[in-house]
């Protein structure tokens, strides 16, 4: 699978989620989540279901 077939895979509804303050908003039509900034703290933003995102996710869980 190309990136461009994985990014369509995706889909246009979803959020777009920010790993540093977890602030949410929806995802735009034709612009990738990480174009766009955190409005409350400016950070990079991940789409939320994406392959980073679920990354993100198993980084955030506290080890046992």
């Amino acid at each position: 699978m190309t990136e461009k077939e994985r990014l369509h895979e995706m889909g246009p509804g979803g959020s777009c989620i920010c790993p540093k303050c977890e602030s949410s908003l929806p995802h735009r039509n034709g612009v990738k989540c990480q174009d766009e900034s955190c409005p409350k703290c400016g950070a990079k933003m991940l789409r939320e279901g994406s392959r980073e995102h679920q990354q993100w996710l198993k980084k955030k869980q506290p080890s046992s």
